[in-house]
């Protein structure tokens, strides 16, 4: 077993706790301490973080940005407030911390990790915005004490920014070596050429400092330390540097999509900078099963540059925390347990996939409006078919993170065409698209369920015109909701024009990434909407059966509140007690790692099934649990397999593209697939299948008597519950989370 270097009493607590040793030999070749969850993650971090300090005034510090910290955050910010009080003090002690020696923040010096080249401090989605909110205003780290990365106007001229020098393009580190051919060009040479000369001198003043003493940081999708990617040298410094798909496609999300992420670089410290100091504690936080291959590649592999965490081997108080999730794949924590039955165990599971639940009726829940979509429509081609059960489906976030700018700003664009080429006038003048009409009957139907029938048609007939038509008929219907006009003539339009100009002026005015006005969120989850009711409109699906529920913790900052009940919990109550479901079908991440909305949607769903339960404990009820292409279902862990065939995959594919059509693009992807995430999501179906052929062999399917069987070419996994079993599943996470 590799010997335990480290002295802190935290690691040793943290250890007594999981019940593992710190390390498996010969497979582990570096520390790893595992955590339950993702709040605990960030709870040991915490008082690991506060036990160096501790131990080290005024030493340095190098701590990361992003989502990945944020119960390190909390739980620091926990500590440090609360300090002084008894029950604080006690568990400090219990901890092995020393209660009376309160770490003096502004005593100790700060470095930064990363950042993207070029951006602006001022912008919310920058680490420098990141590291002076969370680190400096919330922790107390002296700026003054801080090395910090400019990317904005180290080597730019007088009165000008990297911004104004490179524009939206790409930079192009060809220009190191090649002669300029015009003033511009030399401009951007010259700014690169500062920009290396400012890492050299970074690394400079680190070194001065007495090296890092503290590094946090995450791993990355393709086990990238800091923006140190994949195939980085092990002895590389600060410098500048391009990304790859994966890490660009994680940064899509902060930067207003993958369009622009793509054509950033970034500066990062180097794997060297971390590891030169041999006394260096550098912990790596990693939850989710998403996580586990890169972090088995980090934690088993030997030295390598195709895996840039294994340079973290060298130092003897590196440590991986992780979540039971992120840790699954390491060969000897988790050896797969085998079942004598278990080919009988897969079979009764495909027969229960075969079920069509005829005379149920069904309340399918989503955080997002694509999620169901991703997780298990071709079962829902075939559920729908029986005409004896009932369809009901709520999304509970409004989504608008997920519409970029310009998708936006083209829908408003294509109702002012419409507009100033008077085609709406007919259907103004008939009253089809008056405040009234939004929300009440429209000869026998919904207003809103005509646009969706009208823009299917188009697709049906191949008229580019009649979608675009039906696309501006529903962004009018949104501005006369949203603003409140009621039109009684053509000349009430001119205020919705007066709107369409402000919403241009603030396109024209905003950075991509940039927290939107309520406005402008409100406007981009009313497409998301749109798009999900052509969605179910596939399927004969009319909008009094779709229920968007914008429930109000989702507000686009990094760190979401918790749900609340009047808030969250009682709209999702007020629909159960409407429709009386049967089955409830919910987003199921394991370890609340998954998108930070689909665990507090769980978490509110939760609540307001229990209480309406309480209301009614004679119902019957069965939670269905899906997961998409965030995270997949082991076999072992599903108990629903159903069967997907070429026929369901078209569906998917060509609903997904006729629907969403703010997502073609894929500017908000996934790291694992470059491409729409139906895609992805037939990937991720047909893995599952190919296991379970393996298992069963192919004569089972190719050689089925059942037709549906032997045309199976995918699996979506589901887990059907109880309420209590569901319960238990929210209710753990939560208990561990309200101390935070």
């Amino acid at each position: 077993m590799r010997k335990y270097d480290s002295e802190s009493k935290v690691e040793q607590i943290a250890l007594k706790v999981s019940d593992k040793k710190n390390c498996y030999s010969p497979t582990e070749k570096i520390n790893v301490i595992e955590v339950a969850d993702f709040p605990s993650l960030g709870k040991l971090t915490a008082l690991r973080f506060l036990e160096w300090l501790q131990k080290n005034p005024e030493g340095v510090v190098s701590l990361p940005t992003g989502k990945t910290p944020e119960y390190f955050i909390k739980w620091t910010n926990y500590f440090l407030e609360n300090w002084n009080d008894k029950k604080i003090q006690k568990e400090l002690i219990d901890w092995g911390l020393v209660p009376t020696k309160k770490p003096k923040m502004s005593s100790f010096y700060f470095v930064q990790i990363d950042e993207f080249y070029p951006m602006n401090p001022e912008h919310e989605n920058s680490f420098a915005h990141y590291i002076d909110r969370f680190y400096f205003k919330q922790f107390g780290f002296d700026p003054k004490k801080a090395l910090l990365m400019d990317t904005w106007k180290t080597g730019a001229i007088k009165n000008k920014n990297l911004g104004d020098i490179f524009g939206a393009n790409k930079v192009d580190l060809n220009l190191r070596f090649c002669k300029p051919k015009s003033e511009l060009e030399k401009q951007k040479q010259d700014a690169i050429v500062a920009m290396d000369q400012f890492a050299t001198e970074y690394e400079e003043k680190i070194k001065k400092l007495g090296d890092i003493g503290f590094f946090l940081g995450g791993i990355g999708p393709d086990g990238h330390i800091g923006f140190n990617i994949e195939g980085s040298d092990h002895f590389s410094t600060t410098r500048l540097t391009p990304i790859n798909y994966e890490t660009a496609a994680v940064a899509a999300g902060d930067l207003g999509g993958i369009e622009i992420s793509r054509n950033k670089l970034v500066v990062t410290i180097g794997l060297k900078t971390i590891t030169q100091n041999k006394t260096t504690t550098a912990i790596t936080i990693a939850a989710g099963e998403s996580k586990a291959k890169v972090v088995k590649n980090a934690i088993e592999s030997a030295p390598s540059n195709f895996y840039p965490a294994t340079a973290l081997q060298k130092l003897p108080a590196s440590c991986f925390y992780l979540t039971k999730g992120a840790a699954s794949l390491l060969t000897e924590r988790h050896l797969k347990k085998t079942s004598k039955d278990l080919k009988t165990d897969l079979l009764q599971k495909i027969n229960k996939g075969l079920d069509d639940f005829i005379g149920s009726t069904f309340l399918h829940t989503a955080p997002h409006h694509d999620d169901i979509m991703l997780g298990y429509l071709p079962y829902m081609v075939h559920l729908v078919r029986n005409s004896e059960s009932q369809h009901y489906f709520a999304t509970m976030t409004s989504g608008f993170t997920a519409v970029t700018n310009d998708y936006a700003l083209n829908q408003i664009q294509n109702l002012k065409n419409f507009i100033e080429t008077s085609v709406l006038d007919n259907v103004v003048q008939k009253g089809c698209l008056s405040s009234k009409c939004s929300n009440m009957s429209c000869c026998s139907m919904s207003g809103k369920s005509k646009d969706v029938y009208r823009y299917l048609d188009g697709v049906a007939a191949n008229s580019v015109e009649m979608q675009k038509r039906a696309e501006a008929c529903r962004m009018f219907r949104d501005f006369l909701e949203f603003f409140n006009i009621e039109i009684q003539s053509k000349k009430d339009i001119t205020r919705i024009e007066k709107e369409i100009e402000k919403l241009e002026l603030y396109f024209d005015k905003t950075y991509p990434g940039k927290k939107d006005s309520e406005v402008v969120q409100k406007l981009k989850g009313m497409i998301r909407e749109w798009e999900e009711e052509l969605l179910w409109g596939h399927l004969g699906f009319n909008c009094d059966h779709i229920f968007h529920l914008r429930l109000g913790f989702y507000t686009g900052d990094i760190f979401t509140q918790q749900p609340e009940f009047e808030r969250d919990v009682k709209p999702i109550l007020n629909l159960l007690e409407k429709l009386n479901p049967d089955i409830l079908t919910v987003a199921l991440d394991p370890e609340g790692t998954g998108p930070d909305t689909h665990y507090k949607v769980l978490q509110a769903t939760s609540q307001a099934l229990e209480t309406y339960l309480q209301k009614k404990p004679n119902k019957k009820i069965q939670v269905w649990g899906y997961r998409n292409v965030w995270y997949r279902f082991q076999p072992e862990e599903s108990n629903i397999f159903v069967p997907v065939s070429m026929n369901s995959f078209a569906i998917l594919r060509e609903s997904f593209n006729t629907c969403f059509a703010s997502q073609r693009s894929a500017s908000f992807p996934s790291y694992e697939y470059d491409g729409p995430f139906s895609e992805l999501a037939q990937k991720v179906m047909v893995e599952q299948y190919e296991d379970l052929r393996e298992i069963l062999g192919e004569d089972y399917f190719y050689k089925n008597p059942i037709p549906r069987l032997r045309a199976t070419r995918g699996f979506c996994f589901l887990k059907s519950m109880t309420p209590e079993e569901f319960f238990v599943e929210a209710d753990l996470l939560k208990k561990r989370m309200e101390n935070c």
